[in-house]
């Protein structure tokens, strides 16, 4: 579905432009990545071709987004580190204006180095993706032999030689490992982890991983309900911390029936007029510097919003506010606010929710 740029709804949107800001923004600085994982577009290949932006139009950007109120910085990719100098100055850039900085990794490249020896500027957090608490089962589904051996290594390493970086995992929740989800809750209190990130696939339309009905169930039954024991267990840094666990898990999939599960239908609404929950202060930008306004619109490639090679920051606020008051087609399977950060100390809390912004 498109709209017309003259439309009363852009009229009215455009009013509110200059009181928003962008707080969030990804930089995706490459696609390249060694880790073969189905359901992503850097490890299947379908990006392959997509040539990276140059450094000096990543660090222009950067700034440009910095001067216009970002507060939250994500590097991210592919794996970041294959240009670990352009993350390392991205980062220094960011902790130089004090904008919280978040570098994702599956962790594939930790088994020759340790963060430190690639980074010269290390972020506030490090998010390392974790897809099942069985070893065999997450290396496979990665392509990559012993990841899941590395990535614990390496964590264990920070916590005790960089005790001042933040250590967040990032768990996908599939069809394949969500009965994981109460041990994984026990391995990231062990590990001493600071944030757990527990997030739906973005570009899922076919249901390809979505649970069937009687998985639904045994969600409902099984694994929620123990993970919620499992938080009485477990070692935050508050109580109110615990409480906050809780009440995400209990809720996380509030209103949604089984059947609109199975369907992986995240955002049912027969509103036409539908505020994207992330409102206008998030956005996307791929390796091929194009910038769009959520994961799920860059696997669609719909709306593209402009290119940092051209960057106009004012006419990027104004799109982004026109096309996050309407709900776009594929919005229903939008599930920002089926996504959930568990909180075992407060050194995360900046990145808490990206579905509260402005409310």
């Amino acid at each position: 579905m498109r709209f017309h740029w003259q439309s009363p709804l852009l009229i009215l949107s455009l009013k509110n432009v200059g009181s928003s800001i962008m707080r969030e923004a990804v930089f995706k600085i490459t696609n390249c990545c060694p880790c073969k994982c189905s359901f992503c577009e850097s490890g299947n290949g379908l990006w392959r071709d997509i040539e990276d932006i140059v450094r000096d139009v990543w660090m222009e950007s950067a700034q440009t987004f910095v001067n216009n109120g970002l507060e939250v910085a994500i590097i991210s990719g592919g794996e970041p580190l294959l240009r670990a100098d352009l993350a390392s100055d991205m980062i220094k850039l960011f902790e130089k204006e004090g904008v919280f900085s978040v570098l994702n990794t599956s962790g594939v490249l930790f088994s020759r180095n340790s963060i430190d020896k690639m980074l010269c500027n290390l972020p506030n957090l490090v998010v390392f993706s974790i897809d099942s608490v069985n070893p065999v089962k997450h290396d496979r589904h990665r392509g990559i032999p012993n990841l899941f051996q590395t990535v614990l290594l390496s964590i264990q390493d920070i916590k005790k030689r960089i005790p001042d970086l933040s250590v967040g995992v990032r768990f996908v929740l599939t069809k394949h490992n969500f009965h994981d989800l109460p041990i994984l809750l026990y391995l990231c209190s062990y590990l001493g982890i600071d944030c757990l990130k527990i997030t739906n696939i973005e570009n899922d339309s076919a249901g390809q991983y979505a649970l069937s009905l009687e998985q639904i169930d045994f969600l409902f039954t099984e694994v929620i309900p123990k993970s919620l024991e499992v938080c009485k267990a477990l070692c935050f840094q508050s109580e109110s911390l615990m409480f906050d666990a809780q009440e995400k898990l209990n809720h996380l999939f509030k209103g949604l029936s089984p059947k609109c599960l199975s369907k992986n239908l995240f955002a049912v609404s027969d509103v036409p007029i539908y505020e994207c929950p992330l409102k206008s202060q998030f956005c996307l930008i791929g390796a091929d510097g194009n910038i769009h306004l959520c994961c799920e619109a860059e696997h669609q490639q719909y709306p593209i919003l402009g290119n940092i090679q051209e960057l106009d920051i004012l006419e990027l606020q104004k799109k982004m506010t026109f096309y996050k008051r309407r709900r776009l087609a594929y919005c229903i399977y939008c599930s920002a606010e089926r996504n959930i950060q568990i909180n075992f100390t407060n050194k995360c809390l900046k990145v808490n929710e990206r579905c509260n912004y402005g409310r």
